[in-house]
């Protein structure tokens, strides 16, 4: 009851990676209910290199998550909260490489929930959707603003 009736919330792709390996197989396929935030910084190249801790994800931290993800064969709700800055802060559609863009999305396309969204701060460009295709999850905007205070280099 404790894994079906909860929802398991995470700051980032290493928190259902560890989770995962500490459950035993079948308390892990219990899992109904989970809500990821993450935030991801453009260039991926530079910032994946990094290896201190969230944030910005990593993306092979991040497509560890979604395989570990995929194997949820029952899972309910998916709600994934995703912030992608630039570089230089805020987020500018014509900024980040389209390449990277997609990158951060593929992972996801083999998850399976009954509800699953994805809360991004940036319009959904066109370009995604081509590369995509068909998609598990529904697209929900909401924009922040940057927070130079916290985030200031």
């Amino acid at each position: 009851m404790l894994y079906s009736q909860n929802c398991f919330s995470f700051a980032g792709a290493r928190g259902p990676i560890r989770f995962h390996a500490l459950l035993s197989s079948q308390n892990w396929q219990l899992l109904r209910h989970l809500h990821i935030s993450t935030m991801f910084r453009t260039s991926l190249a530079r910032w994946s290199i990094l290896k201190s801790n969230f944030p910005p994800e990593r993306l092979e931290d991040w497509q560890e998550c979604c395989r570990t993800l995929e194997t949820l064969s029952l899972l309910q709700m998916l709600k994934v909260e995703m912030v992608i800055w630039t570089e230089y802060g805020e987020y500018n559609p014509a900024e980040p490489a389209e390449n990277d863009i997609i990158a951060i999305f593929r992972p996801m396309l083999e998850i399976q929930a009954e509800t699953f969204d994805v809360e991004v701060n940036f319009p959904f460009p066109q370009y995604l959707d081509d590369a995509l295709g068909f998609r598990p999850f529904q697209i929900i905007v909401h924009e922040r603003p940057y927070d130079w205070e916290t985030f200031a280099a």
